[in-house]
């Protein structure tokens, strides 16, 4: 019974990283939201190889679990910018951010 307690405490926790990153991303003076959108956890995964096309760069995983993944792109344009996909399966979220 305490180890089923804890996998729940632990899945919390993790639930609770990702909306902090994303809430965290959007206050930043070098990050701008450019996508926000309720959309299905399998489907936001999806777009993940469609994403490295037309940023031009492979995706770099920077945390992922079966409830929320968080996506790196660092195309090679020499201004610095990079992308930061989040899917989140608790809310159904979906969210590109603009980094530099």
């Amino acid at each position: 019974m305490a180890i089923r307690s804890l996998k729940y405490l632990i899945c919390a926790l993790i639930i609770q990283f990702g909306a902090v990153y994303m809430l965290a991303a959007e206050e930043k003076p070098n990050t701008r939201v450019i996508e926000r959108k309720s959309m299905n956890f399998r489907q936001c995964l999806g777009m993940i190889s469609s994403l490295g096309a037309k940023y031009g760069a492979a995706p770099k995983s920077i945390f992922r679990t079966d409830q929320v993944s968080i996506v790196q792109f660092d195309p090679d344009g020499g201004d610095g910018m990079s992308y930061v996909l989040s899917c989140t399966r608790s809310n159904e979220t979906m969210q590109i951010n603009e980094v530099w």
